[in-house]
């Protein structure tokens, strides 16, 4: 396992961040095709899809990174941590982490986009 994804499932609270975020993201997606095929016809049906899941995912968006910091805190036992991180894109480690997290931010708003259009556009 890769140590950012250990560090995020060893702390509880990062744990149950990535599970929200990871299930609401499949639930929403499975939704949106039932819905794209005329299966949920009730207006109810639309605030789960468009409000409640997408509010579930943002809140294990949230919620991840204070358990990592939680850790990090944890782990470092008093030790002040510098303010910003070295960022060192020579480093090969360093640039899939950049392009995993930023393909993970696209995926990530194109899901809250979808989600916000679908509340909006809800007959």
């Amino acid at each position: 396992m890769r140590p950012r994804l250990a560090a995020a499932l060893r702390n509880p609270i990062s744990a149950i961040g990535v599970a929200l975020t990871t299930a609401s993201a499949f639930l929403f997606l499975i939704l949106l095709a039932i819905q794209g095929l005329g299966l949920l016809q009730n207006h109810d049906t639309g605030i789960l899809v468009f409000v409640l899941v997408p509010a579930v995912f943002l809140v294990g968006l949230l919620i991840t990174p204070v358990g990592l910091w939680l850790e990090r805190r944890r782990t470092r036992a008093g030790i002040a941590a510098p303010a910003w991180p070295r960022i060192d894109l020579n480093d090969s480690a360093q640039r899939r982490t950049l392009l995993f997290v930023a393909v993970l931010t696209l995926v990530n708003v194109a899901i809250l986009s979808m989600a916000s259009y679908g509340g909006v556009k809800a007959d």
